[in-house]
């Protein structure tokens, strides 16, 4: 196995301990592909390539994001999608601002109910009478998950294809998903 490279230390200790770092991983890992899908969508619903779509939306975070694909849904057809695409939208509010708490907010230690208990929580001047505890994380991954799915159902539905491999199934080109790439 060769060497690690030598991290350079932060100005500061992160407060996070591996395992909770592994989930803000996770977490920023899943929102890429919130951020994917999303385009992908908004591609699909202007009926233009998706090229065309991504430098449209090169600068574009993951709020304005969300707020074109809110008013792109008037012109969704079908009820359905149009219910899941606003679903998505409202439920996508709450944790837009909870990745900018965990991203743009500083990790370190907030006492807990004795002053002498101290938890890693990130402090993000927006929301500064509510930090973001570490123990938190597991549950914030959980619910960008239920967005990544609810996000590539619309995508699968806009395109009126199913653009992913069944759970199992070999994927074509870039791969994503699974625990390794295929046949390793």
């Amino acid at each position: 196995m060769a060497d690690k490279p030598d991290l350079t230390l932060p100005a500061y200790q992160i407060a996070l301990n591996a395992e909770q770092l592994a989930l803000l991983g996770v977490f920023c890992a899943i929102w890429s592909q919130i951020d994917y899908f999303s385009g992908l969508t908004i591609a699909g619903l202007l009926k233009t390539e998706i090229a065309a779509a991504e430098m449209f939306m090169e600068n574009m975070t993951t709020g304005p994001r969300i707020n074109f694909l809110r008013r792109l849904s008037s012109k969704i057809g079908d009820d359905d999608l149009k219910t899941s695409v606003k679903s998505f939208c409202k439920d996508m509010g709450a944790l837009i601002d909870d990745r900018n708490h965990l991203l743009h907010g500083m990790w370190g230690w907030q006492t807990a109910k004795e002053p002498k208990d101290m938890v890693a929580a990130s402090f993000y001047p927006k929301r500064s009478d509510a930090p973001i505890a570490a123990s938190e994380l597991l549950v914030l991954c959980n619910r960008a998950a239920e967005q990544s799915h609810a996000i590539v159902k619309i995508q699968r539905a806009v395109y009126g294809i199913d653009l992913a491999p069944a759970p199992g199934e070999k994927p074509p080109g870039f791969y994503f998903g699974g625990d390794a790439p295929p046949g390793m």
